[in-house]
């Protein structure tokens, strides 16, 4: 039976020969792609066939190979890593077993880049040991253990226990913030969304939020909240001198009053004296107390410094900002001091109160977790990773954790994986995880089936992928297919394509059977084809703008084109991960939001970078149950957004806006701490047994050179001496 297969590629073989293009690369292209091609016709696939490859005779000697290429890499690019807008650091990947990595991550799975010419159809993969390999690559060593594994864990929790050290696999980064596409499916579930309540949602949403106010409160900070929430205004010093002019208050004294002042922290002090041997102190501030020898701690200095941490500014730019208005402002070191010694630690209490109230409200539900990863700056230099877990049905933040790179041996492309192998050992004794949704990640879908393996708890844990990344594949690929010769007619179903897949996804009832039936199906839709021997379109009449479309000829170049791109087995194979129709959309935005208190061009020192995606939760938390805004006439208020993917206008709901209800009671919290503080503020802290600098003092992994001797080597480069100016 094989005797006819022979004599067919020999005979295309020697068709290809006599095209003048027998580059050894093209032969073996052409040769797995002519097997795979006749064995599908064979094995009864009615849509595998010869005639991609007779359509390639037709065309140009000079463009056929170059169609080829194109053809044989879409299946490569369906299954390729998809990067994120701020090309971080590592790449998507969609499947577990038969992964592609790009010639550009930073750290292949093998070692070396991964060439795509040579790569087609369903030939080439990782295998599992490749995939479940820890911080391979370059000159790393294999199975590094990552001490402190629960750094984040720790400092949040100080009296939590440790965490067991274990493997990790590549990492990917975070995704881009586009939009998701607008689906008919989509927009009926957004409007039911608006108008109806889930009751059990309703229900914990309600409990949540309770909890949450119920934080806000407690005897013990009151008078501390008091200060907190006085009002305070800007004034000009001159117009305030203006009040303690003319003579002195004092009965029958008629003398002429001295006046003098001066800021100090912010705070303006202004002292008076006439020759009678009258006088008096005017401050600015409340007095927070007074220490011994009469020192006096001023509230406004302390709220001051609390504030920057806590809008998610910085000090370098509120401290210029003061400098253009001319205002009174603390020192940099005074801001130091307090958000080190009381700003931070108040944060890490209240983020460890918040955890506990979520987990103590979820502690009966099956959780349905959504995770995302997100570097703290774009590109290869990245030294931490902030990995987010958001509940999916209240889009509550459960638990985040921060990795540093000198955790990972120094390899920042799998701090991913290690924050979220520690995120879920800390909560597989907390909570119960029915499902989790991350992005297609080659290494996090290793990591979980091994944990799945180790945990009892999480055996039965469903693992989601994001349904956007997969859409975004399947564009580039039909976008790639659209470019072939003779298949520009091709691109006029991309968006249609997608859409379907959305439908598809979102109304297969969890049953990845009926998922590949109806997504099969699209490629009779494309040419015209609404009832086939097996099944029918379900789509009922068709819109005007779908109508408007032309269908593909049945047998084209085309039509088999698209056929190519949805027969991918690779691509069926990957759809049991997104038959419960999962996203993490409204975890992109939560960590479009972080880069208000942690912007990825500023660099923060460990613990302060914690606090601030700290922060950026508890923002998130306090106010994600915020309800739609609505006109005088009670109408939800909606605005509408330009999308740069779909050249279109859509409108989004529009919610109240943030009331910051948390922010007194920190204020109150970091007050009271230095109020009761009766040591010194210059006195030095012991760095936390956690701090990445234990493991390593800087991400070189290595002592850095004394400036001294670096300063020598640059003179002696430049041949200059020492007082001479330095500018080369």
């Amino acid at each position: 039976m094989f005797l006819f297969p022979l004599f067919y590629v020999i005979r295309e073989f020697h068709r290809f020969l006599h095209r003048g293009k027998a580059h050894p690369g093209w032969v073996i292209s052409f040769l797995c792609r002519t097997f795979n091609e006749h064995f599908a016709t064979l094995a009864g696939d009615p849509f595998k066939s010869s005639t991609l490859v007779e359509a390639s005779d037709t065309d140009d000697s000079n463009t056929t190979d170059s169609d080829g290429e194109l053809f044989s890499r879409l299946s490569v690019i369906l299954n390729e890593s998809e990067s994120s807008d701020d090309d971080d650091d590592d790449e998507d990947d969609d499947d577990d077993l038969d992964s592609i990595k790009d010639s550009h991550t930073e750290v292949s799975s093998d070692n070396e880049p991964y060439e795509d010419e040579l790569i087609f159809e369903n030939e080439i993969g990782l295998n599992e040991t490749t995939l479940t390999a820890s911080f391979q690559g370059g000159d790393a060593t294999n199975d590094f253990s990552i001490g402190l594994d629960n750094a984040t864990g720790h400092m949040l929790l100080p009296d939590a226990a440790p965490q067991n050290p274990g493997n990790n696999g590549n990492p990917h980064t975070e995704p881009g913030g586009d939009p998701l596409p607008v689906t008919p499916a989509a927009e009926q579930a957004a409007d039911s969304s608006e108008t109806a309540g889930n009751p059990l949602t309703d229900d914990l949403s309600s409990k949540l939020q309770a909890a949450f106010d119920g934080m806000l409160g407690g005897n013990s900070i009151g008078s501390f909240e008091e200060m907190a929430k006085k009002e305070r205004v800007v004034v000009t010093l001159s117009k305030l001198l203006e009040l303690f002019g003319g003579g002195c208050e004092s009965a029958g004294c008629e003398r002429r009053k001295e006046v003098h002042h001066k800021v100090q922290g912010g705070v303006l002090i202004v002292t008076w004296n006439c020759g009678g041997g009258h006088g008096g102190v005017w401050e600015s501030s409340d007095v927070l107390v007074q220490k011994e020898r009469g020192q006096k701690l001023y509230v406004n200095t302390v709220m001051l410094a609390a504030s920057i941490l806590l809008s998610g500014n910085n000090f370098s730019k509120t401290s210029l900002w003061s400098r253009c208005l001319n205002l009174g402002f603390i020192s940099s070191s005074t801001f130091d001091r307090i958000q080190k010694l009381y700003a931070i630690p108040a944060v890490q209490s209240f983020w460890s109160d918040m955890k506990t109230v979520v987990h103590e409200v979820m502690t009966n539900e099956k959780v349905v977790l959504s995770g995302d990863g997100r570097n703290d700056s774009p590109g290869f230099s990245a030294q931490y990773c902030v990995y987010s877990l958001m509940e999916a049905v209240t889009k509550v933040i459960v638990d985040i954790e921060v990795k540093d790179k000198r955790e990972t041996g120094g390899t920042s492309t799998v701090m991913e994986v290690a924050a979220l192998k520690c995120l879920l050992e800390r909560l597989v004794e907390t909570m119960s995880i029915a499902e989790l949704t991350t992005d297609a990640s080659a290494s996090v879908i290793a990591m979980v089936k091994k944990l799945k393996d180790k945990y009892p708890a999480l055996s039965a844990l469903k693992h989601s992928l994001d349904i956007w990344h997969k859409s975004c594949k399947l564009t580039k690929a039909l976008t790639e297919a659209s470019k072939v010769k003779h298949c520009d007619d091709v691109a006029q179903w991309i968006e249609p394509i997608r859409n379907h897949f959305w439908h598809c996804c979102q109304a297969c009832d969890e049953d990845v059977d009926n998922l590949k039936s109806m997504w099969l199906g699209v490629v009779h839709h494309v040419v015209g084809e609404h009832e086939w021997a097996d099944g029918q379109c379900s789509h009922g009449p068709l819109t005007a703008s779908e109508d408007g479309k032309t269908y593909l000829a049945k047998g084209s170049k085309s039509a088999e084109a698209v056929k190519k791109v949805v027969f991918d087995d690779r691509w069926l194979n990957s759809l049991i991960h997104y038959v419960t129709f999962r996203h993490t959309s409204d975890l992109e935005n939560f960590n479009s939001m972080m880069t208000k208190y942690a912007p990825k061009r500023n660099a923060f020192e460990y613990l302060v970078f914690v606090a601030r995606v700290t922060l950026a939760a508890i923002d998130h938390n306090m106010d994600v149950f915020r309800p739609h805004a609505t006109t005088r006439d009670g109408s939800f208020k909606y605005a509408r957004k330009y999308s740069k993917r779909t050249k279109k206008w859509h409108a989004e709901p529009v919610k109240v806006p943030k009331e910051y209800k948390y922010w007194p009671f920190l204020l109150a919290q970091i007050l009271r701490r230095r109020h009761g503080d009766n040591k010194s503020v210059r006195r030095v802290v012991q760095r936390p047994s956690f701090h990445p600098k234990n493991l390593a003092p800087t991400i070189a992994m290595k002592q850095p050179t004394e400036t001294a001797e670096l300063v020598k080597f640059r003179l002696a480069r430049y041949g200059l001496k020492e007082n001479k100016s330095p500018d080369v």
